[in-house]
């Protein structure tokens, strides 16, 4: 990975970013999870399930609303590596919301940090993979193309 030096936009929007993360998430634990017995169960706590829908979606507010904001200011090529990082966040939070609903659902129980762990894991590999796999082509596809 490049170290890239970070326009004014990018900035402001990885803090508006932030924000936006923590307001989704604290909505989402005051209202959502609440109703919602597979997420959060007055006994036990949160699932493993809602630990991942609450913690899981940080990489993805951190990679959206800076691209969102600096979409016009940036050039192309940083434009094409933010969404192969999009969706990259977006597709590993869905296969480990998969390996986590499956785990449920045979009753094995992953523990907090293996639960985040491992998808944070998962989304770092996903980005890893698909920057080294698909950076090329997709490169050479969007030439031309306003992205």
């Amino acid at each position: 990975m490049k170290l890239r030096k970070t326009s004014k936009e990018e900035d402001f929007g990885t803090i508006v970013g932030v924000f936006a993360y923590f307001a989704y998430s604290s909505i989402f634990v005051r209202y959502l999870a609440k109703t919602s017995p597979l997420l959060f169960n007055q006994q036990t706590g949160y699932s493993q399930i809602g630990e991942w829908v609450i913690y899981g979606p940080v990489i993805l507010f951190i990679m959206v609303f800076p691209y969102l904001m600096s979409k016009k200011v940036i050039s192309e090529e940083r434009k094409i590596d933010y969404l192969i990082h999009i969706q990259s966040s977006i597709t590993a939070f869905f296969v480990w919301l998969i390996v986590t609903t499956s785990a449920y659902l045979l009753n094995i129980e992953i523990g907090y940090y293996a639960n985040i762990l491992g998808g944070y894991s998962t989304i770092i590999l996903l980005m890893y993979y698909m920057e080294k796999v698909y950076s090329r082509q997709i490169k050479v596809i969007c030439r031309g193309y306003d992205v």
